[in-house]
C-alpha cells in the first residue's frame, strides 16, 4: 500500500465516514436506478463550477443524456475491457488512502518528531549493507546478532566496528557519529538512538542502506542549525607528511590573508579553496545541524559567533577556515509537521511502513483473518526447499485456499501467481518468499474488504468512485460516437459541407495554393517544370522527394495579412523574402483568390465543430429512443424543495 504526500495531507484534514442510511431512488436509466445521492452530488459540484448556475430542472434534463450515455457505454461493455478495470483498479486503490490511514497516529509522528527536536543524542553504530541477495541480508543480520552478543558479554565496541563496519567512516571515527538530531537520519536508526537507554545496544535495525547496531551516548539540548562559509586546503589519505606540512603552511598563509582582510573571504573561497563545489557560492555551505558533518567541522562551527572566523580546524578532510554567517533555532511545531507529512511519503522512509502496518492492524481488527496453516505447510512441502516453474504448475493445481478474509478465501493459486517468476533453491528464503507472499495476498483482500465497506457506508467515497468510473466510460464512448467518427469521417464532413454550404462564408477574400520556399531561382524554375500538370497531391510529393534541402512545400488558405509572401504574390503587397534560412525566393503553385470556401478542409475546424454537434444531437435522439428513462417525481419534488427551488 502506498502513501503519497496528497494522501498524508488529505489524512491530515479530517474525512467524515457516514452512517449508512436510505438512498431513494430519483430515476431509472435502461433498468439501473440511481440514487437522489449521486445526482445532488453532481449537481451541487456543477453549482460550484458555474459563473451563473443552471436550476436543477435544467440540470435533471443534462444529468438525463449524461445518464444515457453512460448506459450505452455500458451496452457495449465499455466497463469490461481489462484496460478499463486496471485503470478502475488503481483509482480505487489511491482513493482509499485517506479513508485507510489513522490521522491519529500520523499526528502520533509528528508529535515524537517535535519531541525529539529540541534534544541531541550521541550515536555509535556499526553497518552491513543491505543487497538485494536475500540469503545475503539474512548472513548480515547473523553476523550483527553474534556481534551483539559479544557487545553485551564486555567486547570493546570500537574494535568490533572497525574490523566488521562498512560505513567508509569508520576507518576515521571507529563507528563513532558524533551527536545527532532528530531529522536528519533514516527513521529507524533515529528510533533506535532515542528508544535505546544510554550506553546500551540497541536490536538490529534496518535502514534503506543497511543493518545497524547502535549505542547511544549523552544528550544534550538541541543547537538549531548553522550556516558557514569555509575555505579548504584538502589532505588526501595517501598523502605523504610533506605535502601534509605543505597543505598546512598553505592554510596558515589563506588565514594571514583573511585576518588582515576579513571582507575578501569569499574573494579567498573562490580562488584558493580545495572545495571547488562551495568555492562557487563564496565558500558557503547549505545550512546543517548537528551529526550532519564531521565532528571537529561541526564542533568549530557552532562555537563560533555569528560574523567570526576561526583558526584553521583540521578533519579527516583536511584544513579549514570557517566564518558563521548565521544560526537557527529549533523548528516550530508546523515545520517539524510539513517535514514530517513530506517524508512519511517516500516508501523508504520506515515511517511509511509504519503506517502502513497501523492500517493492516486496524483491518485485520475489523475484519476476521483465518489462516489456513495445513495448506501453508503444504505449499512449502511441496515447494522442497526450491521454487521453479515446476513447483508453481504444481501449486496451481492445489485446491486449497491459504486463508480466510472477511469470509472469502484466498486460493493457493493466487499465492503461486505472486511467485510465477522466481527461481530460488535456498530453503531459508524460499520459506519466506512463500509467507511474504500470503501476507501480500492477505494485505490486498484486507483492502478489498474495506473497499466494500467504504462504497456501502460511505456516501462521499461511493459518489467519487461513480463518478470516475462514469466519467471514464462516457469519455471513451464519446471519442468512438463523436470526437474521432468526426475527425476521421472525411466522407461525413465533405457531405456535410456540402449540405450546409451556406453557413460558410467569408466576410473578406481568402488565398488558396501552394507557398514553395526555393534556394534559388535555378530551382524555382526546375520545379514549375516538373510539377506542370500534376494535381496538387502529387506536385507536393515530388518536391518533398526531389528537392530535399533544396525546397519547402506547404499549402496554404489565408486572408491577407497572414503571411507576408502570399500577400505580395496574391494581394499585390510588399516584396517579401523567405523566413527559411539560405532560401533566396519563393513560388506560388495553383494560387487563386476565393470569395466563399470550395471544400470543407479550406473551413476543417468550424466544419469539424459544426459536423461533432450534428454527431452528438443524432446520438442523444438515439440513446432516447433505445433505452427507457423513468424520474421518480416524488423524489425530485422532495430534493427541489430540500435546496430552496421548490415550493
Amino acid at each position: 500500500m502506498k502513501t503519497n504526500i496528497i494522501v498524508a495531507l488529505a489524512i491530515l484534514s479530517s474525512s467524515v465516514i457516514q452512517a449508512k442510511k436510505t438512498d431513494p431512488v430519483l430515476m431509472t436509466v435502461n433498468g439501473e436506478d440511481i440514487p437522489v445521492s449521486e445526482f445532488k452530488y453532481l449537481y451541487n459540484k456543477n453549482r460550484q463550477q458555474q459563473l451563473e448556475p443552471q436550476t436543477i430542472e435544467d440540470y435533471l434534463q443534462m444529468f438525463e443524456i449524461y445518464r444515457l450515455k453512460v448506459a450505452d457505454a455500458k451496452a457495449e461493455g465499455k466497463d469490461t475491457t481489462a484496460a478499463f478495470r486496471r485503470e478502475m483498479a488503481q483509482y480505487m486503490k489511491e482513493l482509499m488512502q485517506p479513508y485507510l490511514a489513522d490521522s491519529a497516529f500520523i499526528y502520533t509522528l509528528i508529535d515524537t518528531a517535535f519531541a525529539r527536536e529540541n534534544e541531541e543524542v550521541e550515536a555509535s553504530h556499526i553497518m552491513l549493507l543491505k543487497t538485494r541477495d536475500i540469503g545475503a541480508n539474512l548472513r548480515s543480520r547473523q553476523i550483527l546478532d553474534s556481534l551483539r552478543t559479544e557487545i553485551k558479554n564486555g567486547a570493546d565496541f570500537k574494535e568490533l566496528a572497525s574490523k566488521y563496519s562498512q560505513d567508509r567512516s569508520v576507518i576515521n571515527n571507529s563507528g563513532y557519529l558524533g551527536f545527532i538530531a532528530s531529522g536528519r537520519f533514516p527513521y529507524s536508526f533515529e528510533n533506535a538512538v532515542y528508544e535505546t537507554p544510554e550506553g546500551e545496544v540497541s536490536e538490529i535495525i534496518e535502514s534503506p542502506v543497511g543493518y545497524h547496531l547502535v549505542i547511544p551516548g549523552k544528550r544534550r539540548p538541541s543547537k538549531g542549525k548553522v550556516e558557514v562559509a569555509h575555505i579548504m586546503k584538502m589532505i588526501a589519505k595517501n598523502s605523504t607528511p610533506d605535502i601534509e606540512e605543505k597543505q598546512k603552511s598553505a592554510i596558515d598563509s589563506i588565514y594571514r590573508l583573511v585576518i588582515a582582510e576579513p571582507d575578501r573571504f569569499g574573494e579567498l573561497a573562490r580562488t584558493l579553496s580545495d572545495d571547488k563545489g562551495s568555492a562557487r557560492s563564496d565558500g558557503k555551505l547549505p545550512e546543517f545541524g548537528a551529526g550532519e558533518m564531521v565532528p571537529e567541522f561541526e564542533e568549530a562551527s557552532f562555537n563560533l559567533a555569528v560574523g567570526e572566523i576561526s583558526q584553521p580546524i583540521k578533519s579527516q578532510f583536511g584544513w579549514h577556515i570557517i566564518k558563521k554567517y548565521g544560526e537557527k533555532p529549533s523548528r516550530s511545531y508546523d515545520e517539524v509537521k510539513q517535514d514530517v507529512i513530506k517524508k512519511i511519503s517516500n516508501p523508504q522512509d520506515v515511517r511509511n511502513e509504519m503506517i502502513n502496518n497501523n492500517i493492516r492492524e486496524n483491518l485485520r481488527k475489523k475484519y476476521k483473518v483465518a489462516r489456513n496453516q495445513s495448506s501453508i505447510d503444504k505449499m512449502k512441502e511441496i515447494s522442497g526447499g526450491r521454487i521453479d516453474s515446476l513447483i508453481y504448475t504444481n501449486w496451481t493445481q492445489m485446491p486449497q485456499s491459504v486463508a480466510t478474509v472477511a469470509d472469502k478465501e484466498i486460493p493457493i493459486s493466487r499465492v503461486a501467481s505472486r511467485l510465477s517468476k522466481v527461481v530460488e533453491s535456498r530453503p531459508e528464503v524460499t520459506d519466506k518468499l512463500i509467507d511474504d507472499a500470503i501476507n501480500s495476498e492477505i494485505e490486498v483482500s484486507l483492502t478489498e474488504a474495506e473497499e466494500e465497506w467504504q462504497y456501502d457506508n460511505n456516501e462521499e467515497y461511493r459518489n467519487l468512485i461513480r463518478e470516475y468510473t462514469d466519467g471514464s466510460m462516457l469519455y471513451e464512448i464519446s471519442v468512438e460516437k463523436v470526437w474521432d467518427k468526426a475527425a476521421k469521417d472525411q466522407d461525413g464532413l465533405e457531405n456535410y459541407f456540402i449540405t450546409h454550404k451556406g453557413k460558410y462564408n467569408w466576410d473578406q477574400p481568402y488565398a488558396k495554393g501552394l507557398l514553395v520556399q526555393v534556394a534559388n531561382d535555378s530551382i524555382a524554375g526546375l520545379i514549375k517544370n516538373d510539377v506542370e500538370g500534376l494535381p496538387t497531391d502529387k506536385k507536393i510529393e515530388l518536391i518533398k522527394s526531389k528537392y530535399p534541402g533544396k525546397a519547402q512545400v506547404e499549402k496554404f488558405i489565408v486572408p491577407q495579412g497572414v503571411n507576408a509572401m502570399v500577400d505580395n504574390a496574391m494581394f499585390g503587397g510588399n516584396p517579401a523574402k523567405p523566413k527559411l534560412k539560405n532560401y533566396e525566393t519563393f513560388i506560388i503553385l495553383e494560387g487563386r483568390l476565393l470569395q466563399t470556401p470550395e471544400e470543407w478542409s479550406d473551413v476543417r475546424g468550424v466544419v469539424t465543430s459544426d459536423y461533432q454537434e450534428a454527431l452528438e444531437s443524432e446520438w442523444i435522439s438515439e440513446l432516447k429512443n433505445r433505452y427507457l428513462i423513468i424520474v421518480n417525481e416524488k423524489e425530485f419534488k422532495k430534493l427541489k424543495k430540500s435546496i430552496g427551488e421548490g415550493k
